[in-house]
């Protein structure tokens, strides 16, 4: 039923005086997309839209219910999520009327970081804004920074378009912070800087590092194929220090040394090619580098020197290989436990070695490059440069005078706390001699948006517009529309609208790049733009379907986008920049002198909590509101420590406390915890205990705690090479905190 049908039928059924017959027995119905009320049993209007809580932009449908919207739900003629949702997209609804949202601008009324705020109107907001950007550009460009976020997402695309109007100005892209070496080695390798995995069409998956039956960038698209391949019978192999979700619904989990699984991949690459079980034809028509030179630097990474790196027997690193090498098809996944370190880049080239001597590329039930529409940006297109700069290395210049805001836009992301280093990080923003003018737009008041002079309320992605091509799990490439199912609450804006405003107070020069009536409008351009879907109704059409997907068939065998068109084994890029440039182990120092008490410290996600607003929703948190630290149970036995005692983890940066717990599953010299909690800020639903506020569920909150903020332990740390924070690298010691200790 469209919008438009149900207005005809309310109308209809209201003056006919029209009794729904299920009346108060009434429960919701959700097939096809119909629901209705639950006590009522009045109909619902499904309005389709896409989630944002995480990069996998799942097609979903909203439920409204007297303009209010009462549940998310899948949305069926999605390609990739077909129809299911994740917990984090189930609870989006609650993002909305979240009691703590931020309904109005502000500026500041104290010092920086009072918390004291005068309201003030749209148009002071962007009038100042304007002023002090076009000063800036008169000046040096570079001295306006944009720091974009949420930390799991690509900036918009009209976003982008105002960086590139205004020109030079020094833009960081708080994603970089998880995904910047794997996405450069694989941009490096074979031209895109990501991969869908055939998982579907796969008999054998290796995966270093990975976590997908909790927690991936692409999670409801990658783990219905992955259960689907496993039903027809394809082996999953996990290497990973920890026993996660996915380590323990493999076929074999190997906790190998954290850090270590260059060594392994290339032991087994190594294997491959000394038994010929590598696919020549494929090598030779598609790689750039000869077999014999690479067979000679494979040599010395044996399985014997691979197993007193990891740890893993040298028999079971042979035996993988040969599997892996003799099953058809096959593929690889890798997560942050294989590239969030100092040498990521050269890790997760090393493990794509193994889908390259294999020829499980651009193959059926191997990885593919991402299928996807490049969206047109419409004409005018700006031309101007943007100075990147990765966010945790920002945070360095600033503070080493290298670079030097006169105004920094934090536009929903959050340093002060999804940092590493965070201290650091809230000491220059609260510096006015460092950055004069510092602009938060959010929809919360987050750690960093405590800290701003003016403070922008963002809209949610429920009440936005954009276009979407995620990369198509089926290979077969779709359009998806990202629409407001309600307006904006309070006076809360999207961004992007405010962007169209200031481009038009900033004069012709920035304004003729950005003539668009709205963020609609844009859209508009951009559905047009792709003639089979202007063809069908374009914009119009997916506002009431959501979805535009042609019908096709996977295109195997696509050409690679590296300068050679082909895949770049040897990467002359690297070899330019003095780095290594066949893959290698690059063994990190500090981890081959451990203490009896020192451990590598493992940061990972779960399927509810990440460092966005997960802590804002009251579903997740009742699930999840405690990331104790995993601990190898044999240690903790010698170190006297038990399930919820209380221990100390400190670092060359900092310490907190946090609960034990002792488990079998991980590494002897590894401990581990989940991050995304701990919250000061965000809201007072993030910071645990029962309140009162205008929702009455936040009274009958049971829990106390918010969990422990992860963050303070971590270095800044980057891998020299691609730029990209070392998360898993950090070295820390543990103590158990007595009794009574202060």
């Amino acid at each position: 039923m469209t919008r438009r049908q149900f207005l005809k039928w309310a109308l209809w059924a209201g003056t006919a005086g029209f009794v729904f017959q299920y009346g108060l027995m009434a429960t919701e119905l959700t097939r096809g997309g119909r629901s209705v009320g639950r006590t009522t049993g009045a109909p619902r209007v499904a309005v389709p839209t896409v989630c944002r809580l995480c990069p996998a932009r799942c097609g979903i449908l909203a439920f409204l219910e007297d303009g209010v919207v009462v549940k998310i739900e899948g949305n069926p003629k999605d390609p990739n999520a077909r129809g299911g949702i994740c917990p984090k997209g189930l609870s989006g609804v609650q993002l909305l009327f979240q009691p703590d949202r931020l309904l109005r601008p502000l500026r500041r009324a104290g010092p920086r970081g009072s918390a004291r705020w005068q309201a003030i109107s749209w148009d002071e907001a962007v009038s100042e804004l304007a002023s002090r950007l076009i000063e800036i550009r008169n000046n040096d460009a570079q001295q306006f920074v944009f720091l974009s976020g949420p930390a799991s997402q690509r900036p918009d695309a009209l976003t982008q378009r105002f960086l590139q109007a205004f020109g030079g100005p020094t833009v960081s892209e708080a994603r970089l912070l998880r995904v910047a070496n794997r996405a450069y080695a694989l941009s490096l390798t074979w031209g895109a800087d990501s991969y869908v995995p055939d998982l579907a069409q796969t008999k054998y998956i290796l995966n270093f590092g990975a976590n997908p039956y909790e927690s991936h960038e692409m999670y409801v698209p990658l783990i219905r194929r992955l259960i689907e391949g496993r039903r027809g019978g394809a082996k999953l192999v996990t290497f990973d220090p920890r026993l996660s979700r996915t380590a323990g619904r493999s076929d074999e989990w190997f906790p190998l040394r954290s850090g270590t699984d260059a060594a392994v991949a290339l032991a087994m690459a190594n294997v491959i090619t000394q038994l010929g079980l590598y696919d020549r034809e494929f090598l030779e028509k598609h790689s750039n580098w000869p077999m014999d030179a690479l067979a000679e630097h494979l040599r010395p990474y044996t399985p014997e020197s691979a197993e007193r790196f990891s740890g893993v027997a040298a028999g079971h690193i042979r035996r993988i290989a040969v599997e892996f090498a003799t099953t058809h098809p096959a593929l690889l996944l890798t997560g942050g436990g294989l590239s969030q370190r100092a040498n990521g880049l050269q890790n997760e080239r090393a493990v794509f070695l193994l889908a390259a001597l294999t020829g499980n590329v651009e193959r059926r039930g191997g990885l593919c490059l991402p299928r996807r529409y490049e969206l047109a940006d419409p004409e005018p297109r700006p031309s101007g440069a943007i100075n990147p700069l990765p966010p945790q290395e920002l945070f360095v210049q600033i503070s080493l005078g290298e670079t030097s805001p006169q105004l920094l836009w934090i536009d929903r992301a959050n340093p002060a706390f999804e940092q590493p280093q965070p201290h650091m990080v809230q000491e220059i923003l609260k510096d006015e001699n460092k950055i004069p003018f510092l602009v938060v737009s959010d929809s919360f008041q987050t750690e960093t948006a405590q800290l701003a002079d003016l403070l922008l309320p963002a809209a949610t992605f429920l009440e936005s517009w954009e276009l979407h091509s995620p990369p198509a799990y089926d290979l077969v490439p779709y359009v998806a529309l990202q629409q407001p199912v309600i307006s904006p609450w309070g006076e809360a804006r999207p961004i992007p609208e405010v962007l169209l405003e200031l481009a038009k107070q900033m004069g012709v020069e920035v304004g003729r790049f950005l003539p668009f009536g709205s963020m609609r409008e844009y859209v508009e351009k951009q559905a047009q733009a792709i003639p089979e879907l202007s063809a069908e109704g374009g914009l119009e059409h997916l506002t009431e379907v959501g979805i535009w997907a042609p019908a096709g068939h996977p295109d195997y065998g696509r050409d690679f986008s590296t300068d050679s068109k082909r895949l770049e084994i040897f990467s002359s890029v690297l070899a330019l920049r003095k780095q290594p440039a066949l893959p290698v182990y690059l063994a990190v120092t500090e981890h081959e002198q451990l203490g009896q008490d020192e451990f590598l410290l493992s940061v990972f996600d779960t399927a509810v909590q990440d460092d966005g607003v997960t802590p804002l929703l009251w579903w997740l948190m009742e699930i999840e509101h405690r990331n104790s630290l995993w601990i190898n149970a044999e240690v903790a036995k010698r170190m006297r420590i038990h399930e919820g005692d209380w221990v100390e983890i400190s670092s060359q940066v900092g310490r907190i406390r946090v609960r034990a717990f002792p488990t079998e599953g991980i590494h002897p010299q590894t401990v581990a915890i989940h991050g995304g909690l701990g919250h000061w800020g965000l809201g007072r639903l993030a910071q645990g205990g029962a309140f009162r506020s205008q929702d009455p569920n936040t009274s009958l909150i049971w829990w106390k705690e918010a969990g422990t903020h992860v963050q303070p332990l971590i270095p800044i740390r980057s891998d020299s090479a691609a730029g990209g924070q070392a998360w898993q690298d950090t070295v820390v010691r543990l103590v158990k905190v007595e009794e009574g200790s202060p």
